[in-house]
């Protein structure tokens, strides 16, 4: 299975939709943007200020070639889905026999990315989406984008109650296991097409094209091809 990136207008268009029906369940203002979104449970501020921050920095990127307006979508849709996960992931643990579907947010967050059993990201479609995803807070966090070279003076995601710093830890831990993974899965494929590719060897015995007593020889023939076995005419 593999996962086909949303255009990064209609996302951001969804997902801005989305925040607003998360607004209207709580039966808040959409109108009020701000002062609705402050008036959130904690998790789905912190996430509706986490997407909506998202956009606007990726916004201000102005894209000129195709490959950036590619991680541009990549990066708002590993977001989108990293979000959609955690939800889920809060469901599985705090209420086991709660469904998430029963969030509005991950439903407009799933619709909004078209998840679907044809289209859901693989591990190797996850490391390059979180890997572009983790790069970006980087490079909004830190100095040249080096932890080891202390905090950029403006912090972008400096939301109340939200650690960066621990997305980054559990987005870098993901892209590592995964992309061991996908190295390990990559191999064993190669393996297996360089087993499909050996000839396969037949051995000439008894009754063969050899002796009647059986000197045998081997030859290498291809798979789809078919030894005759001996006949009368041939005794």
């Amino acid at each position: 299975m593999s996962f086909t990136l949303v255009a990064y207008d209609l996302l951001k268009t969804s997902i801005k939709e989305s925040i607003v029906t998360e607004i209207k369940s709580k039966g808040l203002d959409p109108l009020k943007l701000e002062e609705s979104i402050e008036k959130l449970p904690d998790d789905r501020r912190i996430q509706a200020r986490l997407l909506l921050k998202t956009i606007a920095l990726l916004d201000a990127v102005n894209p000129k070639t195709e490959e950036a307006r590619r991680i541009q979508a990549r990066i708002l849709n590993a977001i989108t889905f990293y979000i959609r996960d955690q939800i889920k992931v809060i469901y599985e643990t705090t209420f086991p026999y709660v469904s998430p579907e029963r969030s509005t947010l991950y439903n407009h967050l799933t619709a909004s990315l078209d998840l679907n059993t044809n289209n859901y990201p693989d591990t190797a479609d996850l490391v390059d989406m979180y890997g572009s995803l983790r790069k970006f807070l980087l490079m909004h966090v830190y100095k040249s984008a080096k932890p080891k070279k202390g905090y950029l003076e403006e912090q972008p995601f400096d939301i109340k109650g939200y650690s960066v710093e621990s997305d980054i830890i559990t987005l870098s831990t993901k892209v590592h296991t995964w992309g061991m993974e996908v190295i390990q899965r990559a191999k064993e494929r190669h393996l297996e097409e360089l087993e499909a590719k050996k000839p396969v060897v037949v051995s000439r015995g008894y009754l063969g094209f050899g002796s009647i007593f059986g000197s045998s020889s081997v030859e290498p023939v291809k798979k789809d091809c078919v030894i005759a076995g001996p006949t009368i005419d041939r005794l």
